[in-house]
């Protein structure tokens, strides 16, 4: 969206990780081009590859810029960005996800951990910084907070939400009440999902009686006790299914046949996963704290302790045996406000980008001259 209003010039590193570069064009629809493919914000074709004929990349030298780190960047290149916050004149920015790594460090591994570490670096040299919600926003903020004791003031932080629209964006096509009901998990499979709370509320509800099926769909994760659970209680016979890699249009269908989604995650910095069932109009059950309540407060949620089981469980139990329920549920989606993607980017660019640019123009900053 900013390529297409902006004067933006996307980029990439060197393969020694040493300098900027343009990307290549094969490179570049795989940023901006995937647009052309969308459906509710996914790209649906990943192919694009470098290719032999794309021409040699052209060395980039930001001047009077802005330099947007858009994600956590490799190790070796938050050193570079941290050079250029502090020693190019350029004004460094980004967009603070979560600081899970740190906050949450026993429910990642450890290269994780240091890796994120290592991008704080580059941090403590930025001019600003926006929090994909309120919660990101905070734990950014405590970090900030903390540079006072090396003597570095830190970046300006400021909430920026992720888009969320509505249900408009989808023609939603309910469950057609023929069988037996469907609940999705969408994460990858690792400890801070609880997916294995999930599994345990769903083995009392089958012992109770209760007729449903548990999907899950989620890329890569770590652990090894989520597959050796799923492993047996599909040998026992329960209809639990788990899909790694599930291709886009096999995951929007999930969401729109699901009778309801499940997202108990013990920390997000936002929560796709309950946004996206929103979108398909599929109402979800999900962590009562953070930014996940963030969004669920707005209607369509059940919010629960994702460490108390039997809250989870009993709204698992509600939503399984009581319509009403889940049809009013349904009918607080249908009313919930939208933010759109093209809402957060200018909403972005307005409270990330534009104010150090204006200074950037401006000539100073702090008092200080913008250029050494």
């Amino acid at each position: 969206m900013w390529r297409a209003q902006r004067d933006v010039v996307p980029t990439g590193w060197t393969e020694a990780g040493g300098a900027l570069r343009r990307l290549l064009p094969t490179e570049l629809v795989r940023v901006v081009g995937w647009l052309s493919g969308q459906r509710g914000g996914r790209h649906t074709d990943s192919t694009a590859e470098p290719t032999t004929l794309d021409p040699p990349p052209r060395i980039l030298i930001p001047w009077r810029s802005v330099v947007v780190m858009v994600e956590v960047p490799a190790g070796e290149v938050a050193d570079r960005l941290a050079a250029i916050g502090d020693y190019s004149g350029n004004r460094l920015v980004g967009v603070a996800h979560d600081a899970i790594p740190v906050v949450s460090a026993d429910m990642v591994p450890s290269e994780d951990s240091s890796k994120f570490v290592r991008y704080l670096t580059s941090v403590k040299f930025a001019a600003r910084m926006a929090g994909v919600s309120a919660a990101a926003t905070a734990e950014m903020n405590g970090f900030v907070r903390a540079l006072a004791t090396q003597g570095l003031p830190g970046p300006q932080v400021v909430e920026v939400a992720l888009g969320s629209p509505s249900t408009a964006a989808f023609s939603v096509k309910r469950p057609s009440g023929d069988g037996d009901p469907m609940v999705l998990v969408v994460g990858s499979h690792e400890p801070r999902k609880n997916h294995l709370a999930i599994l345990h509320s769903a083995e009392i509800l089958w012992r109770e009686g209760l007729r449903f099926s548990l999907l899950f769909i989620g890329g890569s994760g770590w652990g090894d006790e989520f597959p050796r659970r799923t492993a047996a209680l599909q040998l026992v016979g329960r209809p639990l299914q788990v899909r790694r890699a599930a291709p886009e249009a096999e995951l929007e269908r999930a969401y729109s046949a699901a009778a309801f989604t499940v997202f108990p995650s013990l920390h997000e910095g936002f929560g796709l996963p309950v946004a996206e069932s929103l979108l398909h109009g599929t109402p979800v059950i999900t962590s009562n704290f953070g930014s996940t309540a963030e969004i669920g407060g707005q209607g369509g949620t059940l919010l629960v302790d994702p460490r108390d089981h039997p809250s989870l469980t009993n709204a698992m139990r509600i939503l399984l045996t009581d319509p009403d329920v889940l049809g009013s549920l349904r009918a607080e989606i249908a009313a919930r406000p939208e933010r759109t993607w093209q809402d957060y980017a200018d909403e972005l660019w307005e409270n990330l980008v534009e104010p150090e640019l204006d200074e950037l123009i401006g000539g100073t900053r702090n008092g200080r001259q913008n250029y050494r």
